[in-house]
């Protein structure tokens, strides 16, 4: 559908399916990973840096203004809350085995102002996030390049010559940031992109794509992007993100691009997982062992669909309010220009 604005030509998407798919595959991953499968390290060459390509591909230019109040609204209070909530809870279970400590609880809740990885547990992610989007919004476009680059020389720097002891987001995200920008980058061509549909090229794309996580399985060290840590060889670990995501891309793209009710609550939900993860990890770990992890890391989340399902009817602020009309998803809805 054409539209006429600001003498541009703008073509209108749809909800692009397959994103979601993808969101819901790379929670899954994380998921997993969390349970130390065998084999888990390949998971982590890029299950969280799929999720930073994403959400640079799905960013857009607005005034500051817009931008504020969306990252107000959609990560940094939602993060907040749960982040609260989730000290409060293993609080009280310290209660009752009789190990409260107050002030490690104060601790922990200061944590998540600074970014201390740890008090952040699984929303670690959405911290850096924040700094990984302020960082783009507030860079001309003309020097994102060289932001990414010296963000990749920092972190580069910080883990081959210095005893790197720091534990925050802030170090992280001097390895969330490029994988943020190579989203955007992928974002200037969503129109193209969405239009692939032959069936050979989307394979062809998947098995490139899964090769290069294998290579950089075999070629790199074991990636800690929660520590801020890209294994021997941050090259490589670059390249394996980007093959993941292309893996995943191609996967989605063949077998799920449609619409599905729980898929969609799933990735609108995912900032839930990310905060209790660890609940129902703890909880089932010691049910199974081996790939069965994988199976139990799928029940863990569909487990998470009825609590989605609460908090979206009737507490929207921890979900950043996805999904509803105060919500302005950019995967919805998409603007392309095609001038």
């Amino acid at each position: 559908m054409s539209i006429e604005s600001k003498n541009k030509n703008y073509m209108v998407l749809n909800r692009l399916n397959w994103l979601d798919y993808m969101k819901v595959i790379g929670i899954f991953l994380i998921v997993s990973g969390h349970y130390f499968p065998p084999n888990y390290a390949i998971l982590y060459v890029f299950s969280v840096q799929l999720f930073f390509i994403i959400s640079g591909f799905l960013s857009k230019k607005e005034p500051t203004k817009i931008f504020r109040q969306k990252i107000f609204r959609q990560l940094i209070i939602p993060m907040i809350i749960l982040g609260v909530i989730y000290h409060v809870t293993l609080s009280v279970k310290d209660f009752i085995s009789g190990s409260f400590c107050m002030k490690l609880l104060m601790q922990n809740i200061y944590g998540l102002f600074i970014g201390n990885t740890w008090a952040l547990a699984g929303l670690w992610f959405v911290y850096s996030l924040v700094l990984a989007k302020t960082i783009s919004h507030f860079t001309p476009g003309r020097l994102k390049p060289l932001v990414a680059v010296s963000c990749l020389a920092m972190s580069l720097y910080l883990n081959e010559y210095t005893d790197m002891v720091y534990r925050n987001c802030f170090i992280n995200t001097l390895l969330a940031y490029p994988l943020f920008f190579v989203g955007e980058i992928f974002s200037k061509y969503k129109r193209q992109i969405n239009e692939i549909n032959n069936r050979y090229v989307l394979f062809g794309l998947t098995i490139v794509g899964a090769s290069g996580v294998l290579v950089s399985k075999l070629c790199n060290n074991t990636v800690w992007m929660y520590l801020g840590e890209y294994g021997s060889n941050i090259g490589i670990f670059l390249f394996g993100g980007i093959c993941g995501t292309l893996m995943c891309f191609g996967l989605c793209k063949l077998f799920f691009d449609k619409s599905n009710r729980y898929i969609l609550l799933l990735a609108e939900g995912s900032i839930l997982v990310l905060a209790f993860q660890n609940f129902l990890i703890g909880a089932t770990h010691s049910l199974t062992n081996g790939y069965g992890y994988y199976l139990t890391a799928l029940l863990s989340l569909i487990a998470f669909i009825p609590f989605i399902i609460i908090c979206k009817r009737y507490f929207p602020i921890l979900l950043g309010y996805r999904g509803t009309s105060l919500q302005n998803n950019s995967n919805k809805d998409i603007e392309i220009s095609i001038k």
